[in-house]
């Protein structure tokens, strides 16, 4: 699985959304109705996913 692959996975299972509606130009708000806390908590599920720390 590559990065857009997997980085698709994992904002569809935070946001609750399809993966198919998750695109490149996807705008997490507007597009895919994410809230303010979980574009926090996707940070988290970013860092876990690849074993990153994001400021």
């Amino acid at each position: 699985m590559d990065v857009e692959q997997r980085v698709r996975k994992v904002v569809a299972r935070q946001l609750k959304v399809d993966e198919k509606e998750v695109k490149l130009e996807s705008d997490f708000v507007r597009d895919l109705g994410a809230e303010s806390i979980q574009s926090i908590e996707l940070v988290a599920c970013f860092e876990e996913e690849f074993d990153i720390e994001m400021d």
